[in-house]
């Protein structure tokens, strides 16, 4: 009658949290990230290519993520 009234009031934490943990290597590196936005930061096409695999770690946690 009242729907569900048990709601995880954390989410957004545990969410953010979740990112955090996933991006650990990256985070303070070349990356920041904020909830669902994460802003890597890279000079030239040189370091982009140096970097590609840490792109596609980014990548695969954001396909997971749009899983959920």
């Amino acid at each position: 009658m009242y729907g569900n009234l048990i709601r995880d009031i954390n989410a957004s934490e545990k969410y953010q949290h979740f990112i955090n943990e996933s991006l650990k290597n990256l985070l303070d590196n070349y990356a920041t990230a904020h909830l669902d936005k994460i802003t890597i930061y890279i000079e030239n096409k040189k370091e982009h290519l140096n970097k590609k695999e840490h792109l596609y770690q980014i990548d695969h946690i954001k396909s997971a993520i749009n899983g959920l």
